[in-house]
């Protein structure tokens, strides 16, 4: 198995330590694409650990047969989306507010 597997692995099993491996090696990945959306840095940290959040929450259901990339990015790309509309919507009711 290789060392890449492994860690996804006993990550999907709920090792801490295998979490802060993926962490280290993936934050700023996460972080530059992310910035390539949102131009606010506090929000981009916001999105950032929202994704490790949601990986941590949903690693039983992770397919290590899967690209983990794909999938780690696919997450990232919905929150940064989901963030976007909200602001829309927020910003579209002020305007029908005033």
């Amino acid at each position: 198995m290789r060392m890449e597997n492994l860690i996804l692995s006993r990550f999907k099993e709920g090792d801490a330590k295998a979490f802060e491996a993926i962490y280290r090696h993936y934050w700023r990945k996460v972080l530059s694409f992310t910035h390539l959306y949102i131009r606010s840095s506090s929000e981009v940290e916001d999105v950032v650990q929202e994704v490790f959040i949601k990986l941590w929450e949903t690693r039983a259901q992770l397919d290590l047969n899967k690209s983990f990339d794909g999938y780690l990015f696919i997450l990232t790309r919905n929150l940064i989306f989901n963030r976007l509309r909200g602001s829309l919507n927020e910003e579209f009711f002020e305007l029908t507010v005033v």
